[in-house]
C-alpha cells in the first residue's frame, strides 16, 4: 500500500509527429486563463496497469538515442498537486469535453479539443491525462543511460536497467528489481537545477518562428507533402542541386555563407563519384582554383569503415565518409594537367536543426572530423535553418518559378528543433480554427 512509482514518460516520439501535433506539447504550457496546467501521456492518454494513486512523479524524457534518453522535465504529486483528470473525473470522450468547457481550458483562445481535432492527430477521445499546479524543465542536459549504453555514469547522467518503452514504463520503489533505478533517478531528481515554467500560447510564442512563418505555412502543402517525401535525403540533395544552378544562386550562396569568392563559370556535380563512394554535391571552379564538397545528413548518419574493439562487442569508426572525401580530393589527378591539392578546398556538412545536437555528438564521441594541423575541423557545419533563410532571402528573384515556394515550404520544416517544431504545429493549428 506504501509502493510510490516514479512514471517515467516519453515526449516527441516516432515518425508520427513528422506530420502530426504531439499531443503532449501542451505538458509544457499554461492555458490562456488559470493558474494550472493540463498534461497529456502518450500514446492515447490513459494509462495501463497502475494504480494512479501511486505515482509520485511524472519524469519526461526524449526518444532514445544512442541508448539513451534525455530529460525533458517533472512534477511531483504532492509538490504540485498532480491529479490524474482520466483516472476519475473524466475517462471518456464526452466527459473530457465537457470537464474543458466547464475549467475554459484554451490555448490562444481556442478550446484544446478543437485544436486537436482541427489538427491530423488521432482521435482518441481523450485530450487531457492530468492536471499540476508546476512544471519544471531542467537548466542543463541530464540523460538516463540505458542498460546497453558504453557511457560512464556522472553527475548528469544516470545508469539504469528498467527497459524505457516506446511511450512509457513505471518504476517501483518495492520492486525489488527495480529499487536501485528508483533511487538513481530520484537522486538525481535532487541534483538537477530545475526551472519553473510559465509559458502561455500567446503572440510572443506566435511571433518566435519569424517572418516566414504565415507566409509559409497558412497554406502548407507542397508537393512534397503530396508525394510523401518531407524527409527523403536524395530529394532534397535534388532539389539543393536545382536551385544551386538557378540565376548565379550558387555563387552567392559560396560568398554569404561559405566567404568564398567563385567565378561564374562553375561546375556542380550531384553524385559525383569517387573511389568506392559518392559525394552529395561536388563544385569546381577551375578558373579560380577552387572546389568544394557538400555532404547532406537530413536522416543518414556519418557513415565509416568499422574495425572490431579487442573484446568484440563494439565497432570503431576507422575512416569516416569525411576523411574519404579529403583523401579523393588531396589525391586527385587527371592526366597529370588538372590536381585539386594546389585548390582552395571548402567541405560542408548540411544539417537539420533537429538532428545538429546529434551530429556534432557522434563526431566528437567517434572522433569523426577531419582536423588540420591546428587541430580545427575542416569540416563547416551548415544548419538548414541558415539554408532556409539564405534562399528566403533571394525569393523576389524567382517569382516566376512556380515550384520555388514549395521549395521554400521542404526547407522550412526542417529549421526547427523537435520541440520548436512541435510548438509551430500546435500554433497553426491554433490558426486554423481561428
Amino acid at each position: 500500500m506504501d509502493e510510490k512509482i516514479i512514471l517515467v514518460a516519453k515526449m516527441y516520439t516516432g515518425k508520427y509527429i513528422e506530420k502530426n501535433i504531439g499531443h503532449e506539447i501542451i505538458n509544457f504550457f499554461k492555458p490562456d486563463i488559470g493558474d494550472k496546467y493540463y498534461g497529456y501521456i502518450i500514446n492515447d492518454g490513459k494509462l495501463k496497469d497502475v494504480n494512479y494513486d501511486k505515482i509520485q512523479t511524472i519524469l519526461f524524457v526524449s526518444d532514445k538515442k544512442d541508448n539513451k534518453v534525455k530529460i525533458l522535465g517533472r512534477l511531483d504529486k504532492d509538490k504540485d498537486n498532480l491529479e490524474f483528470i482520466v483516472d476519475k473525473k473524466a475517462t471518456d470522450k464526452q466527459s473530457q469535453i465537457t470537464f474543458i468547457k466547464d475549467n475554459n481550458i484554451r490555448y490562444g483562445g481556442v478550446y484544446l479539443n478543437d485544436i486537436m481535432n482541427k489538427s491530423e492527430v488521432d482521435d482518441y477521445g481523450i485530450y487531457i491525462s492530468y492536471s499540476a499546479n508546476n512544471v519544471y524543465k531542467p537548466k542543463e542536459d541530464y540523460y538516463l543511460l540505458l542498460k546497453d549504453s558504453k557511457e560512464i555514469e556522472n553527475n548528469y547522467n544516470k545508469k539504469i536497467n528498467k527497459n524505457i518503452g516506446h511511450q512509457y514504463c513505471y518504476i517501483s520503489d518495492s520492486d525489488k528489481t527495480e529499487k536501485a533505478d528508483y533511487k538513481k533517478i530520484s537522486d538525481l531528481i535532487k541534483s538537477i537545477n530545475w526551472k519553473k515554467e510559465e509559458i502561455k500560447i500567446d503572440e510572443k510564442i506566435q511571433n518566435k518562428y519569424g517572418k516566414y512563418y504565415s507566409e509559409l505555412y497558412d497554406n502548407k502543402e507542397s508537393f512534397m507533402d503530396l508525394i510523401n517525401k518531407e524527409y527523403d535525403e536524395n530529394v532534397f540533395s535534388n532539389m539543393l542541386y536545382y536551385y544551386f544552378h538557378k540565376k548565379g544562386m550558387f555563387k552567392k550562396f559560396a560568398e554569404e555563407m561559405l566567404k568564398m569568392n567563385v567565378s561564374d563559370n562553375i561546375k556542380i556535380e550531384r553524385e559525383k563519384k569517387i573511389d568506392k563512394g559518392r559525394i552529395d554535391i561536388w563544385i569546381e571552379d577551375d578558373k579560380n582554383k577552387k572546389c568544394i564538397v557538400i555532404e547532406n545528413k537530413l536522416k543518414s548518419a556519418i557513415n565509416g569503415r568499422y574495425v572490431s574493439d579487442d573484446d568484440k562487442t563494439e565497432r570503431k569508426i576507422e575512416k569516416s565518409q569525411l576523411d574519404k572525401y579529403i583523401r579523393w580530393v588531396d589525391n586527385y589527378k587527371e592526366n597529370n594537367k588538372k590536381k585539386f591539392e594546389d585548390y582552395e578546398k571548402k567541405y560542408c556538412i548540411f544539417v537539420p536543426n533537429y538532428k545538429t545536437e546529434e551530429l556534432i555528438k557522434d563526431i566528437d564521441k567517434n572522433n569523426l572530423m577531419p582536423k588540420d594541423t591546428s587541430g580545427k575541423g575542416l569540416y563547416q557545419i551548415i544548419e538548414y535553418k541558415e539554408i532556409f533563410e539564405f534562399f528566403y532571402e533571394q525569393k523576389n528573384n524567382m517569382e516566376n518559378d512556380k515550384y520555388y515556394i514549395d521549395f521554400l515550404r521542404a526547407l522550412s520544416k526542417h529549421i526547427y528543433t523537435a520541440e520548436e517544431e512541435m510548438e509551430r504545429k500546435f500554433v497553426y493549428a491554433i490558426k486554423k480554427c481561428k
